[in-house]
């Protein structure tokens, strides 16, 4: 497939996007994370990675991609783990409850 034009259909539980967004345009990054929201299930997880040293031949940098992605509406961040050479998120769809949240522990 090509994305984002070409999509699968369905509704997933988990959408991984490791080391890709910055190989999109930013048209077609803006689309491919509204279709990402689009085939989240309720309680979905999207989980993005990406390098964070600039490559001159990528249209976009690792910052920028996750940058992208919180712009999404929808999407509620439930992690973020930043290193000097990887930004790892996780998304869902809002409104998102926390892992505790979900086990119970905390209200």
């Amino acid at each position: 497939m090509t994305l984002p034009g070409e999509w699968p259909s369905g509704v997933f539980d988990l959408i991984v996007v490791s080391e890709v967004g910055y190989y999109l345009a930013t048209a077609d990054l803006e689309r491919f994370f509204q279709r990402c929201r689009d085939s989240l299930a309720p309680g979905g997880v999207l989980l993005a990675c990406h390098w964070r040293h600039p490559v001159p031949e990528y249209p976009l940098s690792g910052d920028s991609v996750h940058d992208m992605l919180a712009t999404v509406p929808g999407l509620v961040r439930t992690v973020a783990h930043r290193e000097t050479d990887f930004l790892l998120e996780v998304w869902q769809p809002g409104p998102a409850r926390s892992v505790a949240q979900q086990e119970g522990l905390v209200q």
